[in-house]
């Protein structure tokens, strides 16, 4: 058995977590997000990013002909569960993948080499609570994400840093409750 300890300041707890060393390629504990490519930034397979409550999204790649999917690569950067997971698309190649999580972070990497795996791993920051959603629109180039902190923000991609904060200050809020979608 392998075991970590993650502690929270701001939620004042303490999650430990065992793994049995022989354990599957999956996830270890429930998947909230799913997000896929149809044209992969690697070639030309279809690929699958899910997101799990053990903190760590995970690329599968689905093999020429079909068959069970493989395991690509997992990435392993939040420490509480992965609620969403936008592909940030360039043309018709996936540029980046983003998570957004329990954690209070929003993750972002672009694929590296031919394998695809991160090589630096980005964390956008300005969240108060968890971050249950995202939403990416394409034409405008724009990444929004809300959570449970009751405001929406809009991001600039290119500089990993917020453009627009909507409620969140000073006591505003956007909603008067939790946001679970964006379109």
């Amino acid at each position: 058995w392998l075991g970590w300890v993650c502690m929270s300041a701001s939620r004042k707890s303490v999650t430990l977590t065992l793994l049995d060393d022989g354990a599957s390629e999956g996830h270890r504990f429930g998947i909230n997000a799913l997000a896929s490519t149809c044209a992969s930034a690697w070639g030309s397979s279809r690929e699958l990013f899910t997101g799990g409550r053990d903190g760590s999204v995970r690329c599968w790649r689905e093999p020429e002909g079909g068959g069970v999917p493989r395991l690509r690569f997992t990435v392993d950067e939040h420490t509480d569960w992965v609620n969403d997971l936008a592909l940030l698309t360039d043309g018709d190649l996936t540029s980046a993948v983003v998570s957004a999580s329990s954690d209070r972070t929003i993750k972002l990497w672009r694929p590296e080499g031919e394998t695809g795996t991160p090589s630096k791993c980005y964390t956008l920051r300005q969240h108060t609570d968890f971050v249950k959603v995202l939403g990416y629109a394409a034409d405008a180039g724009t990444l929004a994400s809300a959570g449970c902190d009751c405001c929406v923000v809009v991001w600039d991609v290119a500089r990993l840093a917020p453009r627009v904060v909507i409620g969140g200050s000073e006591g505003a809020r956007a909603h008067g409750d939790s946001i679970y979608a964006l379109a």
